[in-house]
């Protein structure tokens, strides 16, 4: 043959202003099939687009396209299935297939879109392959994990993952030589790397392992030559894309490799993952090696629920209070900034087992950063499954996907997603409120507004935090004419707008940029923006719980003082009392009374900005996870 048959694939990825992730999921099988002379010798893989482009430009660039296969996901499926129409009208003889996570193990999409031909189920790389070659003879059935359509009905072939780990690597076999040749200059590239692949958990609401495959280790050689080549290609970000590194003893071997390259190169400047839940001291070191380096932002420690009867309801296991007690004592020592992750909407939870979860976290130590997720279901996980939806009484609805910190740009379609929003322990009406608490302790205590007086009347007065932030969203939802009234209000308005389909959880604002924030960050910039009138209204309140005069208004002067603040580059607080070092005590567990002391504290931030937009990208985006929305770097004077 000595016309090449074109083939194109897409992974079409949202942009993180000029930074993009290079398309690792369509890279990986075409590594694989083109590493093969039948392969080499019948197709040309004329182009990769990973890139959120517009579908009829981009169409117009194929170039009589034989094969063009789509890497689906939840920031990308809806652009898919109309790229996928669209590809048609123009090419209606080309072979389209869709593989991916938001690919349901079944053939249901092929019954409902005419525009694509050919599903490929769980790991591509085999499936890509076999398919490619199956083409000219059109024989599908011995193709693993492949629905396709023979005599207008629709066959779905067994499904199942491979024990294969040696596949090549799209980085050293020059897949994406082409992409980063004619880039333009200002594009920053990010890489993904696999060490293992697979997840020995279920949890009902991850798509991670649907098919209960074992964790399979890729050769070490491969991801340090991995490593290596993102390193001389100037990738600032790497991203781990294992379900649980520090699960093997080599895990170390591989971040010490990433530092000893850092700090040869300058590359990478960044290196993130998701971390083992069960294997504390392995991730331990690995975090006290990367962050010693500067190269992670923050460990993180995860729970997804408090409360023993959700985690049941979603087959998980926390480590104990304990442990993770012990755990932030020993990162808060080494200055390593962690954080948690909860899950709103899981079965089971109620609006007292979320809250008091928030303060268990709290009461651990975690005090500088909690992200408070949505229940999202996702395809060929349990939870999506209608008999578990049946049983717990899950009720979801369907809105456009929050893209957060993604820039705002012209799209040609919404993306989807389906968020749970009440269950048979959570009516609707409960989600909403706990999704209000949820952000008001996100606000105030994690990003900082009030943490001050919620620790120290936590530690003086024994002041819940429940009891704290209970009573502050109370007072907040019915001062409606303050600012934070306001603002809560207006997010009220919106989570319930959201419960019906009308409008979606994210937050955006042209004072903090074109970026799309997650709702409580919207609240935090808000309140921040005008700090002078939020800490004047919320006063009243705080006075309510008896301080004492003259450690009220120091602990409020300080308070306000370690707020970071846009051309605020340092301030000098002369106080009655050592609230730096009472507070620095209680982050590392090692509480002791306030002092009275007569000094004067200078509080500085050694990276300033001067304006709202960049504040908000450093602070709150770049710097939420490392607790920058603090000062913490001070000295005293005398």
């Amino acid at each position: 043959m000595t016309d090449k048959r074109n083939i194109y694939l897409v992974e079409a990825s949202p942009a993180y202003g000029k930074n993009y992730f290079l398309p690792y999921a369509v890279g990986t099988i075409a590594a694989y099939a083109f590493s093969f002379k039948d392969i080499l010798d019948t197709y040309r893989l004329a182009d990769i687009i990973y890139t959120r482009q517009p579908i009829e430009e981009t169409i117009r660039k194929m170039d009589n396209p034989f094969f063009v296969g789509l890497s689906s996901s939840v920031w990308n499926f809806e652009y898919n299935k109309l790229f996928a129409k669209r590809l048609k009208e123009v090419f209606p003889h080309c072979y389209v297939a869709f593989g991916g996570h938001s690919v349901e193990h079944n053939g249901e999409l092929l019954k409902e879109n005419e525009n694509i031909d050919f599903l490929m189920h769980a790991e591509g790389e085999e499936t890509f392959l076999a398919l490619l070659r199956a083409l000219d003879k059109k024989d599908f059935s011995d193709i693993p994990n492949l629905s396709y359509r023979k005599d207008g009905s629709v066959f779905t072939n067994p499904i199942s993952a491979s024990e294969k780990t040696d596949y090549p690597s799209p980085y050293l076999t020059g897949i994406f030589d082409k992409i980063m040749s004619e880039a333009p200059d200002d594009i920053y590239f990010q890489s993904v790397i696999e060490t293992t692949r697979g997840c020995p958990y279920r949890c009902s609401y991850c798509d991670w392992d649907s098919l209960k495959t074992r964790a399979r280790q890729f050769p070490l050689d491969r991801i340090k030559k991995e490593i290596d080549w993102s390193a001389e290609h100037k990738i600032t970000f790497i991203v781990c894309a294992d379900s649980n590194l520090g699960m093997y003893d080599r895990d170390i071997e591989i971040a010490k490799y990433v530092v000893d390259v850092y700090k040869k190169t300058g590359y990478p400047q960044r290196f993130q993952s998701c971390f083992a839940k069960d294997q504390t001291e392995n991730v331990y070191e690995i975090n006290k090696i990367l962050n010693e380096a500067g190269i992670s932002r923050s460990a993180t420690i995860s729970f997804q629920s408090m409360s023993d009867k959700v985690l049941k309801n979603i087959g998980r296991r926390n480590m104990s209070s304990e442990l993770f007690t012990d755990l932030m004592k020993r990162y808060h020592l080494l200055n390593i900034p962690t954080y948690s992750e909860l899950i709103l909407g899981l079965p089971g939870e109620t609006v007292d087992s979320f809250r008091e979860g928030l303060s268990q976290l709290l009461e651990a130590g975690q005090h500088s950063t909690v992200f408070v997720h949505n229940c999202d279901l996702l395809p060929n996980s349990i939870m999506d499954d209608p008999d578990y939806a049946s049983e717990h009484g899950i009720i979801s609805v369907v809105s456009p996907i929050n893209k957060y910190h993604c820039e705002i740009t012209e799209e040609d379609v919404a993306e989807l997603s389906r968020t749970v929003i009440g269950c048979n322990t959570c009516p609707v009406e409960d989600w909403i409120f706990t999704s209000l608490y949820a952000d008001c302790v996100q606000n105030f205590h994690c990003l900082g507004l009030l943490r001050c007086f919620a620790l120290w009347l936590r530690f003086e007065k024994n002041t819940s935090y429940t009891e704290f932030y209970s009573a502050l969203l109370d007072f907040i939802l019915n001062n409606k004419n303050t600012l934070v009234g306001t603002v809560y209000d207006k997010l009220r308005k919106q989570l319930e707008r959201f419960t019906k389909g009308e409008t979606t959880a994210m937050y955006h604002d042209d004072r903090f940029g074109k970026v799309i924030w997650r709702h409580e960050e919207g609240t935090f910039l808000e309140c921040l923006y005008e700090n002078e009138r939020f800490f004047s209204e919320i006063e009243p309140f705080l006075r309510t719980f008896g301080i004492e005069n003259e450690i009220f208004d120091s602990l409020l002067t300080y308070q306000k003082g370690i707020m970071r603040l846009p051309c605020k580059s340092d301030i000098k607080l002369r106080l009655p009392f050592d609230f730096h070092a009472y507070f620095n005590r209680i982050y590392v567990g090692e509480y002791s009374p306030l002092e009275r002391t007569e000094k004067t504290l200078h509080i500085f931030d050694t990276d300033p900005v001067d304006n709202w937009p960049d504040f908000a990208r450093f602070t709150v985006w770049y710097g939420r996870k490392s607790g920058r929305a603090l000062l913490s770097k001070a000295e005293y004077e005398d």
